[in-house]
């Protein structure tokens, strides 16, 4: 018997928790008293005012049917990262900073995308936060040094401009290359997420172009050109991302997907005709 904490803060469980299971085993106990771990604690406004965050400088919105055990998933993530700060020249990534999404971290099973067609995970869902996160920064002018799109397409997502997450791997990490530290602050309802990024603004990102063109003989890959701006006056620059698409369980030569990449993610909703993904560690050049 698990008696979780109440407090969001705390996760399951302490390094000796084998012994204390062994010992219920061992005296016949029904029960099992396990301890708990500080969670990391993200730093607050408060402190984030005091290193330069004082704007808002990138926010995206992404919105979902309610009801589904996957908006637990949402909510979950968008309470445990709100706060976090990224200084400058650091990195965010969700894996390193989450860790596996487990029930006793307080996620549910829902909906992923597993050797290319839908099934179910526990944590299924928090790619919605993962491309809400990562349309912020996009816009925000922030720079991506891990990231992969869905390897199929689902509507509720800006097309070619979006990113999933899994355990341990594909991850979504965001680089802090500007002056300022970057504060994180999510917000999540029962129909939507918000991703806000404050900081002091140093650049804004904006989408100058995109294209698209076969890759295999099933795949669609799209390009997103971004110009980003600075408020100092110097010269523009242009980057890009990628996504690759798929249709359901059929890859890029067309074979079926049995046995193929695993992305975690977001909906039990197939999406109408999709198109799949990107190769491990696409980054933004």
């Amino acid at each position: 018997t698990l008696v979780r904490d109440p407090s969001w803060m705390r996760w399951c469980c302490t390094a000796d928790t084998a012994i204390r299971l062994t010992t219920a085993l061992h005296t016949r106990s029904s029960t099992a008293e396990l301890g708990f771990v500080d969670a990391p604690r993200p730093k607050g406004r408060e402190w984030a005012a005091g290193i330069g965050v004082k704007e808002l400088v990138g926010e995206f919105t992404t919105r979902y049917p309610p009801g589904q055990p996957r908006v637990v998933n949402i909510k979950r993530i968008a309470e445990l990262t709100q706060g976090v700060v990224i200084e400058p020249g650091k990195k965010f990534s969700i894996n390193d900073y989450l860790g596996r999404r487990t029930l006793e971290k307080g996620f549910v099973s829902g909906g992923v995308i597993q050797d290319g067609v839908f099934q179910e995970d526990v944590g299924g869902g928090i790619s919605q936060y993962a491309t809400t996160l990562f349309n912020a920064a996009f816009f925000g002018g922030l720079d991506f040094t891990d990231y992969r799109s869905h390897s199929i397409y689902i509507t509720r997502y800006p097309y070619g401009r979006e990113a999933t997450v899994s355990f341990p791997a594909p991850d979504l990490e965001i680089s802090n290359t500007t002056p300022y530290s970057v504060m994180l602050w999510p917000t999540a309802t029962d129909t939507s997420i918000t991703v806000q990024l404050w900081s002091t603004k140093y650049a804004t990102g904006a989408q100058t172009a995109q294209t698209e063109k076969p890759f295999g003989t099933a795949c669609t890959r799209v390009t997103t050109e971004r110009t980003r701006s600075y408020v100092d006056g110097r010269t523009p620059k242009i980057d890009s991302v990628i996504a690759l698409y798929q249709k359901e369980g059929i890859d890029c030569n067309g074979n079926p997907t049995a046995g193929a990449t695993t992305t975690t993610t977001t909906t039990t909703n197939a999406p109408p005709t999709p198109t799949a993904p990107p190769p491990p560690g696409t980054t933004v050049p």
